[in-house]
Formats: structure tokens, C-alpha cells, sequence
């Protein structure tokens, strides 16, 4: 079930799976995204984490042990959590868990907040390291639709 964020301009719904923005409708009823017709692409506008793109062979190493990760990542396809939520904002938070650390030997929390702020969404993505050492990563989405 998607959640539905709504002021006098905007109704915008974003699904938990993946934090992906499925709708944005104008007060006319104008769709503004795309709708994932399963024939040509079946998304709408997904948050790619950890990667953009794809390594060779969706292999890749790292501190010398070896991981097998899709093209642009998890995080389209992870369940996330709702911390907050009110008529026009919500907040999303996936954390590190022991599937993602199997493809992707990190700790971390990637929190994505969209705000309806009049005829605009800001979004604003936090990906917080909870190790000492570096983790490496790309972030790909939109920061302001």
C-alpha cells in the first residue's frame, strides 16, 4: 500500500518497497510519472543504492572477498521502514542487515524524506556509515521533483 502525501497543489504516492515515488498527480489529475508499464520498464522512478550502474559480470571485490551485486543495487528492491509520516511529508529508513551485508559488506542506515513544498517534492537522501572505516557508495535519484 502505497503512502499518499497531499497539499493544495500536489497528491503524491510513494511506495515502501524500494521508497520509490509511483505518482505525482497534479489537482487537474495530471500523472507526472512514468507508469511502469511492465512491457518496456517496469519502474517509476527508483532510489539506486549502493551502485548506479552495474560492475562486469555483477561481480565486484572488495578487501579481498568477492560479492555478487545486481545492477543499481538493493535498495529498489528493500523493503523500508516508515519512521515519520503526516499529510505532506514522510520519512523512509532502510538499515544494514545481514542480506545486504552478503552483497555489500557495510553498515549503514539510507534515510529518504520527501516534503510537498507547493508545486514541488524535495527529497533529501542520508546515507549514514556506522563504521569507523570508508564506505563506498553511489546514490542516484532526483533531489527535487
Amino acid at each position: 500500500m502505497p503512502v499518499t502525501l497531499k497539499n493544495d497543489y500536489l497528491t503524491v504516492k510513494i511506495n515502501q518497497k524500494g521508497a520509490e515515488i509511483v505518482s505525482v498527480k497534479d489537482q487537474k489529475g495530471t500523472e507526472y510519472i512514468w507508469g511502469a508499464n511492465k512491457e518496456y520498464w517496469k519502474r517509476h522512478a527508483p532510489i539506486l543504492f549502493p551502485i548506479v550502474g552495474r560492475f562486469q559480470d555483477d561481480d565486484y571485490i572488495y578487501d579481498g572477498n568477492s560479492y555478487h551485486m545486481y545492477q543499481h543495487g538493493f535498495a529498489r528492491d528493500s523493503e523500508f521502514e516508515i519512521e515519520s509520516h503526516n499529510k505532506t511529508e514522510v520519512n523512509f529508513m532502510l538499515h544494514s542487515n545481514a542480506a545486504t551485508r552478503k552483497i555489500y559488506p557495510f553498515n549503514f542506515n539510507l534515510s529518504i524524506h520527501y516534503e510537498l513544498d507547493e508545486h514541488t517534492i524535495a527529497v533529501e537522501m542520508v546515507v549514514e556509515n556506522i563504521n569507523p572505516d570508508p564506505m563506498y557508495f553511489f546514490i542516484g535519484s532526483p533531489s527535487r521533483i
